[in-house]
């Protein structure tokens, strides 16, 4: 089906088209859009490729090898001249992976293929000489940097050769249409154009429109999709949600886990969610800093304040839920005892952390070689990714801050106080009752592990300061494990994985979100554990398909945790409106629990509890 798609047909096709053709009633044939209904006198230009959705652990990589092999084959019959090099574009943690795929799956001598990254590219290649080149999204986005800051084009640049295909994995990667990455890959020529992801929206229908710029897709610019997908999702849901559909069965081919059941032997997987009761002390601590959260909000909304601070509130609120008294430092932790002044506590929690105040991640974590110093007074922090999303790269230290424009001034501080950082304090305070759940199901998994019925377990956070705990506790317990975040090198990363996969005494993978979430197999554990429920839906999904995938002997587990009466009780109603959405658009089953809506959200931090007490 997918060469069916490059070869441009558009009657007579089993991948369906972005254009039919109808008979009007005088008899003259037109091209029509399906989503825009517009009509066309003469053949519209077509994109020759598309997306590839299947969802995660279906064999995407082999699909992908498969219509390469196939294409080379067919291009050896017609004896023709053309150039027939595809370019693969990866994140750089999954360049060994393809290398492994294609080593294991392909003829020896069948197929010629280089990496151009790294020394590889320091040297001049003959692209025309290969079937295949891998290289990474940064390499071709530092390669444009330099010829922008030269003002020349390289011969030998990946983005001035013209290649028959072009195929990007893990496509949702340039889902932020102003970044570098997705700009780069862009400009890259190519007869055949592929998105490889499970997850063509990844958080927000727009992810969509950022691929199909990359695919250009013609007659359907960023204006047709504001006009025909964006705008009637928000006023008319019926039909935008039709359009969507309609636009998605067009270009992208996706097959489910449900829908080849037969052909996988695969075990449904068993989602089950653990109710985390706070004991009392937590619970009054808890309702203290919202109680907080919410007078701060309320006298900055008189000040003028921006409502950014309710991001920062919603994640310092989160992470509370995870890690109860260890968000304290000891030096403070008997300023929160003495709750007199819910606000000033509340702002300990505030402006101090190793989060990113925007999305979450660990400043350090991810994207480190993204990240920059700043000088803002306010005391906000920010990953790397948000740097270069909010920030002007020559002008950072002279801008306000994105949440609150530099509203919480030095004067709110005590004199020669400091922005307090929110550390563990492991000498003072036991595992939170989330954590103490999580642990007493490890030891579980532990015990039926030496009986055959199951076998290794991953444990899943957005936040390396829980992982810490985490990893703390096991260690007390001798309970052998390993980690990967984005603090570790290529190398350590790869040393921990085959820790995992190999030592039977490693039981349990330590993983933070984003270094978990694209590319791995898995399959050695059955056991998943979410500490704490996502924004996106899809980032836990392509979380839990490292595990639930071809190649899984076991029933696979997956356990999410969510303190009852807590902000993750609104969390997870974000994720079932964004999952009405993302099903519904790829023609899955929607999800029985009704569709709850952000202002709830707010809603419930507004409104603190008038006892903090319970």
């Amino acid at each position: 089906m997918m060469l069916e798609k490059e070869s441009g047909m558009i009657e007579g096709n089993r991948f369906g088209s972005l254009w039919t053709i109808c008979t009007l009633p005088n008899g003259q044939r037109r091209y029509k859009n399906v989503v825009t209904k517009t009509l066309r006198t003469e053949r519209p230009s077509l994109c020759l490729g598309g997306i590839l959705a299947d969802e995660m652990g279906l064999g995407k990589t082999l699909t992908a090898l498969a219509l390469i092999a196939t294409s080379l084959d067919r291009t050896d019959q017609m004896n023709t001249m053309w150039c027939r090099t595809t370019l693969i574009v990866t994140p750089m943690s999954l360049l060994s992976s393809w290398e492994e795929q294609l080593k294991s799956h392909l003829h020896s001598g069948t197929i010629t293929w280089i990496v151009y990254h790294g020394d590889a590219k320091r040297s001049s290649v003959a692209f025309e000489d290969y079937d295949v080149v891998l290289t990474t999204y940064d390499t071709i986005a530092a390669g444009m940097v330099v010829e922008r800051n030269f003002n020349k084009q390289s011969s030998n640049s990946l983005t001035s050769f013209d290649w028959y295909r072009v195929v990007l994995d893990e496509a949702h990667l340039i889902r932020n249409i102003s970044t570098a990455r997705h700009n780069a890959v862009r400009a890259l020529k190519a007869q055949h154009r592929w998105c490889i992801t499970g997850t063509p929206i990844f958080n927000r229908v727009e992810d969509l429109g950022s691929l199909l710029n990359f695919l250009r897709i013609h007659h359907f610019d960023a204006k047709s999709f504001a006009d025909h997908i964006v705008r009637p999702l928000k006023h008319d849901p019926v039909l935008g949600l039709a359009n969507l559909k309609s636009l998605l069965q067009a270009v992208s081919l996706r097959r489910t886990k449900a829908s080849v059941s037969g052909e996988l032997c695969l075990a449904p997987r068993i989602d089950r969610v653990e109710n985390v009761q706070l004991t009392s002390a937590e619970r009054r601590l808890y309702n203290m800093v919202r109680r907080g959260f919410s007078q701060h909000l309320s006298s900055s909304n008189k000040k003028g304040g921006p409502p950014g601070h309710v991001f920062q509130t919603i994640l310092r609120l989160r992470q509370l839920c995870n890690l109860g008294f260890d968000m304290i430092q000891s030096r403070n932790f008997e300023k929160f005892k003495d709750a007199r002044n819910y606000e000033r506590l509340a702002l300990f929690l505030l402006e101090g952390s190793d989060t990113c105040t925007l999305c979450g991640e660990n400043v350090q974590g991810e994207h480190t070689s993204y990240a920059k110093e700043t000088d803002l007074t306010c005391g906000h922090q920010f990953c790397g990714l948000c740097m270069e999303r909010n920030f002007n790269p020559t002008m950072v230290l002279a801008q306000d801050c994105p949440v609150c424009s530099g509203f919480l001034e030095s004067s709110q501080h005590d004199d020669h106080e400091q922005p307090v950082r929110v550390s563990m304090s492991r000498d003072r305070h036991e595992p939170s009752s989330k954590l103490r759940a999580l642990l007493g199901n490890l030891e579980a998994e532990i015990q039926a592990r030496t009986s055959g019925t199951s076998s290794k377990s991953i444990v899943i956070s957005s936040w390396t300061q829980v992982l810490d705990v985490v990893e703390a506790e096991l260690n007390t317990k001798s309970i052998g494990s390993t980690r990967i975040d984005g603090g570790k090198s290529e190398s350590k990363r790869r040393e921990a994985l085959t820790k995992f996969r190999t030592e039977d005494s490693c039981s349990i993978l330590l993983a933070s979100l984003g270094s978990v979430g694209v590319g791995l197999n898995l399959t050695v554990a059955s056991n998943i554990h979410l500490l704490e429920p996502q924004w996106s839906p899809m980032a836990e999904e392509q979380a839990l398909d490292r595990v639930y995938r071809l190649g899984q002997t076991y029933q696979v587990v997956a356990t999410r945790y969510i303190v009852e009466n807590s902000i993750e009780q609104y969390v997870v109603a974000v994720q079932r409106a964004k999952i009405r959405v993302i099903r519904s658009s790829v023609g899955e089953d929607l999800p029985t629990e009704a569709n709850q809506d952000m202002q709830k959200l707010m809603k419930y931090i507004a409104d603190s509890p008038a006892d903090c007490e319970d």
